[in-house]
């Protein structure tokens, strides 16, 4: 079958990469954050999501009441940020108690997606996963892709295993190559029905593992190290659904190297969130006509399937 083509591959993983799984994007969020109010409890109408009602209660519980949602979402609103993500980048400019409560709504609407039914979606991840499996297994087993994430979820990892548990009999395999660059979700709802969840029966976990989202952009230079240390000792370079932020891409590329990268013809990425401007750059390092690191219109699922050696299929 040749040599598995993931590899010594490292997958950097934006929020495009779960949307097609019913995952928000942190546009999303910001919008879900400042419609939240809109079903808090103390309002005199009726909520119409009671989930959010409920969730809302145990802020209320906590000292968030009405009053604190309302000064998130007014501040969210004039910020002009574009995503709850660069709103709160410039932690000095925000109440502590806000960013904190920023933290467990991001939470919860996170965790409120990871239920039972979102494992049965298709996309991306199975055809990664069918070819790892049928015709590399061994190595796949033992020596998965690196992986880099942007996203709060927990998605790839249980994904990945809910395909190798059910489809593949693998049993109590655990995807561990796999690290969280501003923290992540539990991802124990995976294991419920959407009508449990929708009860908010997890806010012990919200309160508590809330508190690891690093939303804040903190320079710890070991961290960046690793991260351009994972990155420059992989032979391919898969990028999904990532937006080249500017300050993403700080933590994940030294100087120059992501140029190093594509004229190596190392590296490969969605168009997703990219602009043209981006592309355009990124095109011209580009040494050999027949390599296209990125083309405007790939979704993570095209490009995966691109990637895949002809003889799949």
């Amino acid at each position: 079958m040749g040599e598995y083509f993931f590899k010594d591959s490292i997958f950097i993983l934006g929020a495009g990469s779960s949307c097609p799984y019913e995952f928000p994007s942190g546009k999303d969020l910001k919008e879900a954050i400042i419609n939240l109010v809109n079903n808090h409890p103390d309002n005199s109408w009726s909520p119409t999501q009671i989930n959010d009602a409920n969730f809302l209660k145990h802020l209320k519980n906590e000292g968030y009441g009405l009053s604190k949602v309302n000064e998130l979402r007014d501040k969210l609103q004039i910020s002009g940020a574009t995503s709850i993500d660069l709103f709160l980048q410039d932690s000095h400019e925000i109440k502590p108690e806000l960013v904190r409560l920023a933290k467990m709504i991001i939470y919860y609407f996170i965790s409120q997606k990871e239920v039972a039914r979102v494992l049965k979606h298709n996309d991306w991840i199975e055809p990664f996963v069918h070819y790892s499996m049928e015709h590399h297994r061994d190595e796949f087993l033992s020596k998965p892709p690196q992986v880099l994430s942007f996203n709060y979820d927990n998605l790839f990892k249980k994904k990945v295993e809910f395909i190798l548990r059910t489809q593949y009999h693998v049993q109590d395999y655990k995807y561990l190559r796999i690290k969280h660059i501003y923290g992540r979700t539990l991802g124990l709802n995976f294991d419920r029905e959407h009508e449990k969840v929708a009860k908010v029966e997890n806010f012990d976990e919200i309160k508590e593992e809330s508190e690891y989202i690093s939303l804040i952009r903190k320079h710890n230079e070991t961290a960046v190290n690793n991260f351009h240390k994972d990155i420059n000792e992989s032979k391919k370079i898969v990028i999904l659904g990532y937006g080249f932020d500017r300050k993403n891409n700080a933590l994940l590329f030294d100087r120059n190297s992501l140029e190093d990268h594509i004229k190596n013809k190392r590296l490969f990425s969605t168009g997703y969130g990219v602009s043209e401007t981006i592309i355009e750059h990124m095109m011209s390092s580009v040494q050999d006509d027949s390599y296209l690191p990125i083309e405007k219109g790939d979704t993570c699922k095209m490009l995966i399937e691109k990637m895949i050696p002809n003889s799949f299929f």
